[in-house]
């Protein structure tokens, strides 16, 4: 495990590098964000994971949901699930923090879709989806 400063900086140091994977045809930030995700989905669950681990639970909430969009583009359905599944866990986090109601309904939205979606999930590889059952569990 990482200390939330070392996590931070790990957090930065993804999303520089998804700046940098980009083609650099976009006009902000978030559009070469966006694009450096779809042409690596693992570096956004990466940077995901970092901004959990730092603490910044709604931005992991936007990071898994990038991951998963970009998972979900080059066919990792078991990817895009997962981190779907994650997303719904760190919206969940924001929801006990802050005790709003609206931050419970995003939270609860988002898991009902992605724990719905884990039955659509096929594949050989026994040890993924495994792994989609059990942070189905989690969530």
């Amino acid at each position: 495990d990482l200390s939330p400063q070392r996590a931070a900086t790990a957090a930065s140091d993804y999303r520089v590098a998804l700046l940098l994977t980009s083609r650099e045809e976009w006009d902000t930030d978030s559009e070469r964000i966006e694009d450096g995700a779809s042409r690596n989905p693992y570096a956004a669950w990466e940077w995901a994971s970092a901004r959990r681990e730092s603490g910044d639970y709604k931005g992991a909430a936007e990071s898994h949901v990038l991951a998963s969009i970009a998972f979900a583009e080059v066919g990792d359905k078991p990817r895009s699930v997962i981190s779907n599944l994650d997303a719904g866990i760190d919206l969940a986090a924001v929801a006990a923090s802050t005790g709003d109601a609206n931050d419970v309904k995003e939270a609860r939205t988002l898991l009902e879709k992605a724990i719905a979606s884990t039955v659509a999930v096929e594949g050989r590889d026994v040890e993924l989806l495994q792994r989609i059952i059990a942070k189905e569990g989690e969530a």
